[in-house]
């Protein structure tokens, strides 16, 4: 597998900003489809199991695996090995997509209660 290498243009009157000197342009696409599948995929697989067992452990969960792989994805040695950690890292953030605004719909729902209940006392 090609090193993938990205360097400045130092031309700004040109239209690209980066160059790929090696590798190719699949190799730079992988990069970003890949990882936003696989937030999909987390959805699909942790929001069942965060209706069953709760939102707060799976989402600790994945923040823990957040950082795991976003040090993995720092300290690859070569791109097979960051392009599975960067899809390691899609999945683990996949839940802040949909937990965190049901999170967020669950308290201003409780916090609305809570100032009818006021106002009618």
């Amino acid at each position: 597998m090609p090193q993938l290498e990205l360097h400045m243009v130092s031309d700004l009157s040109s239209s690209h900003a980066l160059t790929a000197l090696t590798g190719c342009a699949a190799d730079i696409t992988a990069l970003m489809t890949y990882p936003s599948m696989f937030m999909g995929v987390g959805n699909l697989v942790c929001m069942p199991l965060a209706l069953a067992i709760g939102r707060r452990p799976v989402y600790l969960l994945s923040l823990l695996l957040l950082i795991a792989s976003a040090v993995w994805a720092a300290n690859a040695k070569d791109y097979n090995e960051h392009l599975g950690a960067r899809m390691l890292l899609g999945f683990a953030a996949g839940q802040s997509e949909a937990l965190v605004p049901m999170m967020i719909q669950v308290t201003i729902a409780r916090q609305r209660r809570e100032k009818r209940s006021l106002i009618r006392v």
